[in-house]
């Protein structure tokens, strides 16, 4: 509302294939930070004024009289928070007044349901001229490595592609405003700003001494333990690095196993069409043989899925490689997930620093959390929404019983227990919350089954499903695996029986979409129906904006829209195009499923909402995690910050009045609480 003046930017920078030294072999934090950086020109286009090229030595005093952090100023770019803007806050020193990045612009107006994520792609379908191959002619040049003629085409280039992506952001802009209310668009925008703010101005510092140390740790351990394993093997491994070659090998492991008498589980591939080895965590037959009688067994067994310590090394590595002791950027992307939620990366990947499954929960991964810091004089505030997805199921599908307990601050998970193991839920609740109490465990058991129940079975799952997710959650109802099934599937019938409301929504979602692949296959336009609380949710056939291509969606009460693409009935069902590696790759779709999408579409929409208004509120946010925001703010500001933040978070959007949202807020000095 406030913009008085719109920059587009498009930086063209030094890179080497044959050196390894690119954007996505390195990551653009790893690829900035390298000494070998250098950016060669920038294309710049002000408002609506001739875009011009200026390179080397006078780019920096010519970004820095563009004045991009004045109030009123808007930067633009095509993945402008996963590089440009990294380079101006980076290797300038610039943070712009607010960033707008054409990848999640294209997202949440459901471009990318069709398209890949390219400059090229958009500017193609927006008919914008066409994308040159350029970086081509750059490879491995320095500046004095260009010919004249090569360095003016380069040029040209450069401003081609800055040109097109000012095009690309007002035709998107202009789609928009068509497209939804602009309450709904202005949200969409701050987040999308808040979202590129966490990876350009970022306040999360690593410590290197803390993550030299932890990796010094793991090496110690895992190597000790590997030994050990070597030395019982009988293969003749000359080191452990060749040893665990052939224990990651899915053709090699089943002969280490068969080498100590233990027969390899089996599975039968659908996709390959016969049976494959049984090797991977999810494997219920394999993580089994952790308990087999031969110690040699359990050791070959736990390095295959020693994967988890392998990831923590990774990670702390990567955190010393991005620079430890300076500011790591959270990299993520608004809208870029089907149902609108974030992904973690950029356009490029992460740089191996995927903060979106740092779980908070495993005990191996507090060291690298607790390495992650604010400076002194400063407080980190996480504020999580609890329950925020089975919430919402409740609500959007009528379960006004779950909804109430919700409400009410009562346990859910022990309600849900005590009607399948006939205990009442206070006792549950209190045993398993206990201790001290001998029958802790036994009641732990039983409320984590209650939990399962309402976090997991709400989408449709089967019976083995559910109970294959007990037992990956260390759930085992009984000693004999049998008799657990057997209970598994008795707790799974009365969650469906209890939660009636919950799977008939999962029946009208089915009977949607298939009304939605007719309508689509008939070539019905401007009609829907509705579905949800309230009817809340429209299901209907609608034109992409910026397109003439019309496909079944169904449109949230935020404007939001989730795309359904050649929308169809096959053999498997059905089916609709998802656009995965920039191809339409089909993908099944049914009423659980649909639910699933819903509510994780929902909860986000909801999320969003409130992290705009906490940003409004004048607290930064710094990073998400899942459902926690994330800020970082002084000291004498950290309580009055809190109490805005969970004032925010127990807030909600009129279309979701009256429902039952609660918070939790911590505060802290590291990444341990987030």
């Amino acid at each position: 509302n406030m913009a008085k003046k719109l920059v587009t930017l498009d930086f063209e920078t030094f890179w080497d294939s044959k050196d390894k030294y690119t954007l996505t072999k390195m990551g653009a934090i790893n690829y900035i930070r390298d000494q070998r950086f250098e950016p060669m020109c920038v294309a710049v286009g002000v408002n609506r004024d001739p875009v011009i090229v200026v390179e080397g030595a006078e780019m920096k005093d010519y970004l820095e009289s563009l004045h991009l952090d004045e109030e009123g100023t808007v930067t633009v770019g095509h993945n402008i928070s996963g590089f440009d803007g990294l380079i101006l806050s980076e290797y300038y020193g610039i943070h712009p007044w607010r960033i707008l990045d054409t990848i999640p612009l294209m997202c949440y107006l459901g471009l990318s349901s069709i398209i890949s994520c390219s400059h090229k792609a958009l500017t193609g379908l927006l008919g914008h001229g066409i994308k040159e191959a350029g970086t081509v002619l750059s490879d491995g040049k320095h500046r004095g490595d260009f010919t004249d003629s090569e360095w003016e085409w380069f040029k040209k280039y450069c401003y081609n592609d800055c040109n097109q992506c000012r095009l690309n952001f007002i035709s998107m802009i202009t789609a928009a405003k068509q497209y939804t209310s602009k309450e709904n668009l202005t949200d969409a925008l701050d987040l999308i700003d808040i979202t590129a703010r966490m990876a350009t101005d970022p306040a999360f510092v690593p410590s290197k001494q803390a993550l030299t140390d932890y990796v010094g740790t793991l090496k110690e351990g895992t190597q000790a333990w590997l030994e050990k394993l070597r030395a019982a093997l009988f293969f003749d491994f000359k080191t452990t690095d060749d040893m665990l070659k052939a224990i990651r090998s899915r053709t090699e492991f089943p002969k280490l196993l068969m080498s100590l008498g233990c027969e390899c589980p089996m599975k039968h591939s659908e996709k390959q069409g016969k049976d494959i080895p049984a090797i991977s965590k999810t494997d219920l037959a394999f993580t089994a043989l952790l308990k087999h009688p031969d110690e040699r067994v359990r050791l070959l067994v736990k390095a295959r899925l020693e994967q988890n310590s392998s990831i923590q090394k990774s990670r702390a590595e990567n955190l010393l490689k991005a620079g430890g002791d300076l500011p790591v950027p959270i990299s993520l992307q608004a809208f870029k997930a089907h149902t609108g939620r974030y992904t973690a990366g950029t356009q490029e990947g992460s740089d191996g620093l995927n903060f979106q499954n740092m779980s908070k929960r495993d005990p191996n991964q507090l060291a690298i959390r607790k390495a992650i810091r604010v400076p002194d004089g400063y407080t980190v505030l996480a504020c999580d929404s609890s329950q925020i997805e089975a919430r919402m199921l409740a609500w959007v599908a009528g379960q006004d019983d779950l909804v109430e307990q919700f409400r009410e601050g009562r346990d859910p998970y022990a309600e849900l227990a005590s009607k399948i193991f006939n205990v009442p839920a206070d006792v549950i609740h209190k045993k398993a919350k206990d201790g001290s109490d001998p029958e802790h465990n036994k009641y732990k058991s039983y409320r984590n089954t209650g939990k399962t129940g309402v976090l997991s079975a709400g989408y449709g799952v089967g019976a083995k499903k559910f109970s294959d997710t007990l037992l990956r959650q260390g759930i085992q109802l009984d000693p004999d695996l049998q008799k657990h099934e057997s209970m598994a599937f008795t707790a799974h019938r009365v969650y469906r029986s209890v939660n009636w409301a919950i799977v008939k929504f999962w029946d009208i979602c089915s009977r949607v979409l298939s009304v939605l692949a007719s309508y689509r296959a008939s070539g019905e336009h401007h009609w829907c129906l509705t579905l949800g609380r309230d009817d809340m949710l429209i299901a209907m056939v609608d034109k992409i904006p910026c397109t003439e291509q019309w496909e079944p969606c169904i449109l949230l009460p935020n404007g939001f829209r989730m795309w359904y693409p050649n929308l169809r009935v096959t053999d498997d069902g059905l089916v609709y195009d998802r656009v995965i590696h920039g191809k339409a790759t089909p993908t099944r779709i049914y009423g659980g499923l649909l639910t699933e999408n819903i509510c994780q579409a929902l909860a986000f929409d909801m999320l969003y909402w409130q992290a705009v208004r906490i940003a409004r509120a004048g607290i930064e946010i710094k990073a998400n995690i899942h459902d926690c925001w994330i800020a970082v703010v002084p000291d004498d500001r950290a309580e009055a910050d809190a109490k805005t933040m969970e004032s925010i978070m127990r807030t909600v959007p009129d279309w979701l009045k009256g429902f039952p949202v609660d918070c939790e807020c911590e505060s802290g000095h590291d990444f341990t609480i987030a």
